[in-house]
């Protein structure tokens, strides 16, 4: 044989005997080898179907024979399930790491620079917020029929105020329209009747108004001429008029069954015609029905030279002997006066100065004889009406009709018994040194006050509080700009000064320039004074420290028992309202000072107790009085507004107590024992 071998040569039968494994007849089913017969049967067919000759399987058949048998693989042993089934690559894992890693370190350097960039802008206010909820009190339904007019003038009992109600209010239509509560006999009115508008009638024709006994008539001018129109009213009130919250008509028995209207109310002095003619020249133009009726009777009253402290003097001196003597005048050059009428009334220079004098005693026949016919008439005191503003204050025409209707319907409606005064404040006295000299003074009157009513005013200065108050120690409670001797802090020092340069008025009413009554002046003072006069002294401190509401709390007799069964109990009060707020006292020490008052309440240092002999000391223990002990005693004060214990309210100037002996220096928890009660005096 050759390397290769010759195809064409016939090939020779193999005559050794080829190996051939048999199978056992006895192979286990479940055997591996299986794997070996696959093995051979592959071979097999594999040297079948071979193209080759049988020459070439000879050659193969001697080298095959040679070989070991193979030998099954291993069988893997079942081992529990991994918990991982999928692994994955090395370089996967890496980059997903390195992203989360990136993207936690974007979120944080987002949120840094989302921060900075929030911080500027609310530092340099460039953020966007949404504007704040409104008020509480803008979320009240809102009331229309304030303003209803004289053509939906009803009687009081027919009025159906629009607030309060005990149940859902009906509708109410508007002025003009068909109302939604009219009954079937209004339905049969003609609409041309439900037009027309009522007539008004005058005050002096009003059956309960008060009225001055013995009193002589005044006048507006020297001669005894010229008096001021009556207020008119209307009987009734607009359709759906709100009844009043707080307070009562009836128990003050102030009118509630009429109304007044703005010329009826104003018209008398000035409102509705020009000031060329005396007006004040506002109300000419619009709709003025019903304003004719004012002047009906009276004619239109010139004010454009009326002295208001002349009139005053002369009212006094027609009924000088109604009142007490007038004591010694203080040593004070400035300021109203009532016996003197000279140099106060602020003339002008080429007017002679006796010219007032000279009117006044033409107006006063005899004064000599008017104390010898009241010789035997009860004495009266009188009384102050303080109005307090600023040198700064822009006068407008309804505060000029204000003071105006206040020294008409007091003054000369009283018979000299109320006098009216200005106690104005120079805010910037550097600028305006009025205690320089006299002429300082007087020019800043001129200067800022309107000409009829410059024999009025009184001023005084924060500099000159000092100078007079000077043992009261300043706490600063509100800082250096509100000073305890200034207006907001101290102000009832300029008033004492007042009251102890004019110890011809036993009392003093405190007003403010911008309150408003409408109605009459005098009505309303003297009804508040009288039924001052008629409390009792038994539970006053409880009363006053509340707010009375007479839907809620049912008549003044149920009001004052409430008051006294919560005082001695040491519910929850006015006093007391604000004790669960964070940062307060115990609540349990809050409620154990609710006890009552019983006579005067004095320091516990007997050396700051003053005029102690004049204090009225109750004659019955607490539980013995019936309500009698001060009936029928003048008030010793009157406020409009509650006077409470500041201590543990949110008041800003609760803590700013002064003037009470600091040498003996009491801990924080032992102020409450101060008897300090506090009113936010807007009249009193």
């Amino acid at each position: 044989m050759g390397l290769l071998s010759n195809p064409l040569r016939r090939s020779h039968e193999q005559r050794l005997p080829l190996y051939r494994r048999t199978d056992s007849p006895t192979k286990e089913r479940y055997s591996n080898d299986s794997y070996l017969s696959s093995d051979d049967e592959s071979d097999i067919s594999y040297s079948s179907s071979s193209p080759y000759t049988s020459g070439n399987t000879s050659d193969a058949a001697p080298s095959r024979s040679l070989l070991r048998p193979q030998r099954p693989p291993p069988t893997p042993k079942r081992g529990p399930a991994s918990i991982y089934p999928y692994r994955l690559p090395t370089k996967v894992t890496r980059y997903i790491c390195f992203g989360i890693a990136g993207f936690i370190l974007l979120m944080i350097f987002s949120l840094i620079r989302a921060s900075q960039v929030e911080n500027w802008k609310v530092a340099n206010g460039k953020i966007n917020k949404p504007p704040p909820p409104p008020p509480i009190w803008e979320q009240f339904p809102f009331l229309e029929r304030y303003y209803g007019g004289i053509r939906t003038i009803k009687p009081f009992r027919e009025s159906k105020p629009e607030y309060p109600r005990p149940n859902e209010p009906l509708a109410l239509a508007r002025p003009g329209e068909e109302s939604a509560v009219q009954t079937q006999d209004d339905d049969q009115h003609d609409n041309a009747d439900q037009r027309d508008i009522p007539s008004s009638k005058s005050w002096t024709e009003y059956p309960n108004q008060g009225k001055e006994s013995g009193m002589k008539e005044c006048f507006i001018d020297a001669a005894g001429k010229i008096r001021p129109p009556p207020l008119r009213y209307y009987q009734g009130r607009p359709l759906g008029f709100p009844e009043s919250v707080a307070g009562s008509y009836d128990v003050l028995k102030l009118p509630e069954d009429i109304c007044f209207e703005r010329y009826g109310r104003y018209g008398p002095y000035g409102f509705g015609y020009s000031t060329r003619t005396g007006g004040l020249g506002t109300g000419e133009h619009a709709e003025n029905e019903g304003a004719d009726d004012v002047w009906g009777q009276s004619p239109r009253v010139d004010y454009r030279e009326v002295n208001w402290a002349t009139v005053q003097r002369q009212c006094f001196k027609a009924n000088a002997a109604r009142f007490n003597e007038l004591p010694k005048k203080t040593p004070q050059p400035h300021g109203f006066y009532i016996d003197n009428g000279d140099s106060v009334t602020h003339a002008r220079r080429d007017v002679p100065t006796n010219s007032s004098t000279e009117q006044e005693t033409q107006f006063i026949k005899s004064g000599k004889a008017d104390e010898t016919e009241g010789a035997n008439v009860e004495k009266q005191a009188r009384t102050a009406i303080v109005v307090r503003c600023w040198d700064e204050y822009l006068f407008r025409e309804d505060d000029i009709a204000n003071l105006r209707s206040m020294i008409s319907e007091l003054s000369l409606g009283s018979g000299g018994r109320y006098d009216v005064h200005l106690l104005v404040q120079v805010r910037n006295d550097a600028h305006h040194p009025i205690w320089a000299d006299h002429e300082a003074y007087e020019r800043r009157i001129r200067d800022s006050i309107p000409k009829e009513f410059q024999g009025l005013v009184t001023l005084w200065t924060e500099t000159q509080m000092l100078s007079l108050y000077q043992g009261i120690y300043d706490l600063w409670s509100r800082g250096p700009e509100l000073p305890v001797h200034g207006v907001y802090r101290g102000l009832s020092m300029a008033m004492q000064h007042f009251a102890y340069m004019h110890p011809e008025y036993d009392y003093f009413w405190q007003w403010e320039m911008d309150i408003r009554y409408t109605g009459s002046y005098y009505d309303f003072v003297t009804k508040l004074e009288q039924w001052a006069k008629a409390q009792p002294r038994k539970g006053i401190w409880e009363r006053s420290s509340r707010f009375y509401f007479p839907t809620v709390h049912g008549s003044w007799e149920d009001f004052s028992q409430m008051s006294r069964v919560q005082s001695e109990m040491g519910v929850v009060g006015s006093d007391n309202v604000w004790k669960k707020m964070p940062g307060m006292q115990d609540p349990e020490a809050v409620k154990a000072k609710g006890k009552t008052v019983w006579g005067p309440v004095r320091p516990s240092d007997q050396n700051d107790w003053f005029d102690v002999e004049h204090d009225p000391a109750p004659k019955t223990p607490y539980e013995g009085d019936r309500y009698q002990w001060g009936v029928g005693e003048e008030a010793d004060y009157i406020s409009l507004n509650p006077i409470f214990d500041p201590d543990g309210t949110t008041w800003k100037l609760k803590d700013d107590i002064t003037g009470f002996n600091r040498s003996h220096p009491m801990p924080p928890d032992a102020r409450p024992s101060l008897p300090h009660h506090a009113c936010l005096a807007a009249c009193s």
